[in-house]
């Protein structure tokens, strides 16, 4: 497509009654439906054939003296040696024999990796739905003068389904390409149909061109399925207390210590339900297997707010105080603290100075926890394919020298093992800000801010990248990134699912990042409107 066609509905109801001042119950409702159909590059056979037998009708002569004749190497090694593909292991010869199950015909095959794509089916078509609803019930009022209540319960759901077209299933090609002559016809056929084993199988001639019927595409190309939801559930109670009625304040302030305390209980979960074909990697063009999964966690939390003015219009225009804490309890067995404290300073009605400190906490979400694990194309390169890295360099790697280099991916494209992590611990970071604002009284309309900033995180969540795993790997020997490289008997790292890089979320590290925020606004009505004037900049002083 030229531009990725998208439909989306949206609809939302909002309703409050007042009863008295005392009972004021209120209501929200959101639904929102969106469909994406994404055309991705043609399907086809990414290596997924690892051999081809001889006895094959649709080699022409040439081809089967280059692939199936005596001693025939690849690398050095016999070509029925080069993959762990269940072919025994035998010194130098001749390709291994087989016996055919329906003439007891003994035929041999030979090492031929197929890399296809699947230009007559043309490209692959990625359906994807998200429905979406979101329901929010609650009662607020006030209990007396000083006090005031708010209770709700939220109820959210987003179902997702996607729907794969195009794809080819590594099964059923690999029947199609199993293909010998059929002693009645003395026509090409597939083995498993002359067996009894898939009498549906059409062949698949990939040896010459425009050799590709109709009838082996319709065989070969199948379609996936995903179907999943994930959901949220929220109850909160909180109660704002302002204590001035009561005299709580300062001699020097109108105005009272102002309260907020409450409680809160969140619960959130996953399912993700797959078809066969996305279960059993049986689709090409996925990488390996996407398997379902299902996993929820519940937080239950307490929190406080305070909020006390010291001086209003006295000696100094302004200074306030406000703070907050919030202690949370998560079944994944792990406790959290967060708080707060900041200052306000007017001295006079022009300026504000401010400061604060924030120690806040992202704990893992249901996604970061509970992402389905698998197997899929997540890099762009092995520098043990393409010569960079030296022999001594890739053993590191887990690459026996004797399979260096490696054969490389023609099309750039190499397995990770992605996914969740119930292992995850929840980030924290402490943030300090000073700044000012200035509102010139002389000047209505004209405010300017400048806040300077230093942020510390610990334990964030995220994932390292597989090409900077391999290329940490080479250049320190690193353990933390050498043992997360896994190849497989071959030492390569997308020939077939048994090679890839972990690279699943973890806790990554920390960041530390200083700088100076600026504002400047500035709105002056003309006329019957009005023309504004606004600029926010960014100065990064230090960031690793």
């Amino acid at each position: 497509y030229f531009q990725r066609p998208d439909e989306r509905y949206t609809a939302g109801v909002f309703a409050d009654y007042e009863i008295n001042e005392h009972f004021h119950p209120y209501m929200e409702a959101m639904f929102m439906d969106d469909r994406t159909v994404a055309q991705i590059a043609e399907s086809g056979n990414f290596g997924n054939t690892l051999s081809v037998n001889c006895d094959n009708p649709l080699l022409s002569a040439q081809q089967f003296a280059t692939v199936c004749g005596d001693g025939v190497t690849q690398n050095g090694n016999l070509i029925t040696q080069v993959l762990d593909n269940g072919f025994p292991i035998v010194g130098p010869g001749a390709p291994i024999n087989f016996v055919d199950p329906t003439t007891g015909a003994t035929y041999r095959k030979a090492f031929l990796q197929g890399l296809r794509r699947n230009v007559e089916g043309g490209p692959r078509r990625d359906d994807l739905q998200h429905t979406s609803f979101r329901i929010v019930g609650g009662l607020k009022g006030e209990i007396n003068k000083a006090f005031s209540y708010d209770m709700s319960y939220l109820f959210g759901r987003t179902n997702f389904q996607e729907t794969y077209f195009n794809e080819f299933s590594a099964r059923r090609l690999n029947l199609a390409t199993d293909v010998v002559t059929n002693p009645a016809t003395g026509l090409p056929v597939c083995r498993s149909a002359l067996s009894g084993v898939d009498p549906t199988c059409v062949p698949y001639d990939m040896f010459g061109n425009n050799t590709i019927t109709p009838g082996a595409l319709a065989y070969v190309q199948t379609p996936g399925f995903q179907r999943g939801n994930t959901q949220e559930r929220v109850f909160n109670a909180n109660i704002t207390g302002v204590l001035g009625e009561y005299g709580i304040k300062t001699p020097w302030s109108d105005d009272g210590l102002g309260i907020n305390v409450g409680v809160e209980y969140r619960k959130e979960s996953l399912e993700l339900n797959t078809d066969n074909a996305f279960s059993t990697g049986d689709l090409t063009g996925q990488g390996a297997a996407t398997l379902p999964v299902r996993g929820s966690f519940d937080v239950k939390e307490v929190f406080g707010e305070f909020q006390l003015p010291i001086v209003d219009e006295g000696f100094i225009y302004r200074l306030a105080l406000q703070g907050g804490y919030r202690y949370s309890h998560y079944s994944t067995g792990v406790n959290t603290d967060t708080y707060k404290l900041g200052v306000e300073l007017a001295p006079v009605k022009d300026i504000l100075i401010r400061a604060s400190y924030n120690r806040a906490v992202r704990a893992p979400n249901v996604q970061d926890l509970f992402a389905p694990i698998r197997v899929a194309l997540n890099g762009n390169s092995d520098p043990c394919a393409d010569g960079s890295a030296t022999a001594a360099e890739c053993a590191l790697t887990g690459l026996d020298p004797a399979n260096y280099p490696v054969a490389g991916n023609p099309a750039g494209q190499y397995n990770g093992l992605i996914g969740g992590n119930a292992g995850l611990t929840p980030e924290k970071s402490d943030t300090k800000t000073i700044g000012v604002v200035f509102q010139p009284t002389f000047l209505p309309g004209f405010s300017a801010t400048v806040d300077g900033f230093d942020i510390k995180v610990k334990n964030n969540i995220g994932v390292y990248g597989q090409d900077v795993t391999i290329g940490q790997c080479i250049a320190t020997g690193d353990p933390t990134f050498c043992n997360l490289i896994v190849r497989d008997a071959t030492g390569s790292l997308w020939r077939s699912a048994g090679g890839y890089v972990i690279d699943t979320n973890i806790n990554i590290g920390s960041v530390k990042t200083r700088g100076i925020d600026v504002g400047v606004n500035y709105s002056r009505r003309v006329g019957t409107g009005s023309i504004s004037f606004s600029m926010q900049g960014t100065y990064l002083d230090s960031f690793k």
